[in-house]
């Protein structure tokens, strides 16, 4: 199955899921979270330094500089797109 299949379908109010307690609940909602970072978002405000290219992660806004070799923010497990 697809990621974003997945996500549409844990995020249906129209489900036919009953969450029993709000811990199932909080973990539903931790798991369509976890699925949404696997989808890759371009690095902000990309740009050469140091002769490697660098940007911020779209998702938490790292402070610091993640370069284009990393795939996921170290911060918050975003995948990162890299491409222009």
């Amino acid at each position: 199955m697809e990621i974003i299949k997945a996500i549409d379908i844990l995020s249906d109010p129209e489900s036919d899921m009953i969450y029993a307690t709000k811990e199932i609940d909080d973990s539903h909602i931790m798991g369509m979270e976890a699925l949404g970072k696997q989808i890759p978002k371009k690095a902000l405000n990309q740009r050469i330094k140091n002769e490697e290219l660098i940007g911020s992660c779209p998702t938490c806004k790292l402070l610091w500089d993640v370069g284009n070799w990393e795939r996921y923010c170290s911060n918050c497990g975003q995948k990162l797109d890299w491409s222009k």
